[in-house]
Formats: C-alpha cells, sequence, structure tokens
C-alpha cells in the first residue's frame, strides 16, 4: 500500500462533508482508488452517508479491505436494494467466514434480487461456494 499526499487526502476528506451529494460522490470514488489504510474510516463513515449511491460506493471499496467485513454484513440491511446488492458484491470477494456465513443467509433469507446477487457472486469465493454446495 503506497502512502497518500496528506495535502491531497485533507481535500477528499472536506469534500466527504460537503452538503453536494455529488461532491460527496466523488469524494468517495477518490477514496477509493486510494489503496492505503488511511482511506478505511473515512469510507466506514461514507457507509452511512444518507445517498443511497454514495454508500454503494463505499461498500465497493471497502470490499477491497478484509478488515470492513462487518460495516459491509450491516449493509445487506439496507433499506435501498442496491446498496444492499453492493454489499453483498463486495463480501463477495473476500475469503472471510463472517462474510461467507452472512452471505449464506441471506441467500436463504434476503430480498429476492439479493439472493440471486449471491448466487452469482458465490464463485468468488471458494470457501463460500463449497458452503453452499454442502
Amino acid at each position: 500500500m503506497g502512502h497518500v499526499n496528506q495535502p491531497v487526502l485533507k481535500v477528499i476528506l472536506k469534500a466527504l462533508k460537503e452538503e453536494n451529494s455529488y461532491t460527496r460522490k466523488c469524494a468517495v470514488q477518490a477514496l477509493g482508488e486510494l489503496a492505503t489504510p488511511e482511506v478505511v474510516e473515512p469510507l466506514i463513515k461514507a457507509l452511512e452517508d444518507k445517498e443511497p449511491e454514495i454508500r454503494g460506493l463505499a461498500a465497493d471499496a471497502l470490499g477491497k479491505n478484509p478488515a470492513t467485513v462487518m460495516p459491509l454484513i450491516h449493509l445487506l440491511e439496507d433499506a435501498y436494494i442496491g446498496v444492499a446488492v453492493k454489499a453483498a458484491q463486495a463480501l463477495g470477494k473476500m475469503e472471510d467466514k463472517q462474510a461467507v456465513e452472512a452471505l449464506m443467509h441471506y441467500q436463504q433469507h434476503g430480498h429476492p434480487v439479493l439472493q440471486k446477487v449471491i448466487y452469482g457472486v458465490s464463485h468468488l469465493s471458494t470457501d463460500f461456494e463449497l458452503s453452499c454446495r454442502s
């Protein structure tokens, strides 16, 4: 993981707090491109944004980091199915026992659209694929 230019990071973090949703969306996308530990907490906070698109983008970005499994699992309950779908896709990329268990649960008991997405992403994780077959 690389180092982030601190002045640039400060600008992005400030943009993340703006009222304008497009500005926040761009900030989340920028944070998602930075593969450093410094962006994890701001992205987790973006999971609580009032805009579903921003929550979905944050979930997608966090899917690259196994340390963010629990916040993503909570998003499987999001009122906006698109956000839950992004969380399921991100969790499907992780080889984490908690992620697998949550996906298995929601594949059985989740929203029908979410069930289909989970079925589709199940091939991304060997552990999940094997669990689904047993």
